[in-house]
């Protein structure tokens, strides 16, 4: 700290002993009294990451900390707050919730949602074209835009190439696919290698329900 500038109140004069005591403290609750007062919910503003948990990012800003929960990090999942910041980085965060002295912070909400952009940019019967995420016991996963996973379930993969995932499909290779089923609400999205062929004919029976932390991996 030395040679470093920071507030402080003075808090005792000793004239005769010739001593001033001064309160770091006081100072920075004074602060953080007046900033509270001007701060309202829709106020974007910039602070410093003073914390990270598995539950969220602490922001400070103007002696004000406040929590930008892990569901307001990104529109994506996150199950590791640190792999989006460290402690120290500058971040631009979004006032959301001002309730007594706890405030909640958003980052995300100054993206725009990945859902909506998909919704305005495809619908089901289009197709794609996206690099391979990843492969399950589930089927194919593609990488589409703002981070969100679309599933190639295995009942919409041919049988030849479903029981031999890991000789014909790679990791960051460009797959074809065609949308069959697309709910932004729920946030899912399906795929389909079958349907690209002209003839396809859907089974009729449901896609079974896959865990959504599998689809959020």
């Amino acid at each position: 700290m030395v040679g470093k500038p920071f507030h402080v109140r003075v808090i005792n004069v000793d004239q005769n002993g010739k001593k001033i005591i001064f309160s770091e403290k006081a100072a920075v609750e004074e602060q953080r009294s007046v900033a509270l007062k001007s701060l309202k919910v829709g106020d974007v503003v910039e602070g410093v990451v003073s914390g990270i948990l598995t539950y969220g990012l602490f922001v400070t800003f103007n002696g004000i900390e406040g929590l930008v929960h892990v569901s307001e990090i990104d529109w994506g999942h996150v199950n590791n707050p640190h792999k989006f910041a460290r402690i120290g980085d500058k971040l631009t965060v979004q006032v959301i919730g001002i309730e007594a002295e706890k405030i909640s912070l958003s980052v995300k909400r100054l993206k725009a949602n990945p859902w909506q952009v998909l919704a305005e940019k495809y619908q089901v019967g289009d197709i794609i074209e996206a690099p391979v995420l990843r492969m399950s016991q589930f089927g194919i996963f593609l990488e589409l835009d703002g981070g969100i996973s679309g599933l190639i379930h295995l009942s919409e993969i041919a049988q030849d190439v479903a029981k031999n995932m890991e000789d014909k499909v790679h990791v960051g290779e460009m797959m074809k696919a065609r949308i069959i089923t697309f709910d932004p609400q729920a946030k899912r999205i399906g795929l389909s290698l079958k349907a690209l062929d002209p003839n396809y004919v859907p089974s009729g029976e449901p896609i079974p329900d896959i865990p959504v932390e599998e689809l959020t991996k």
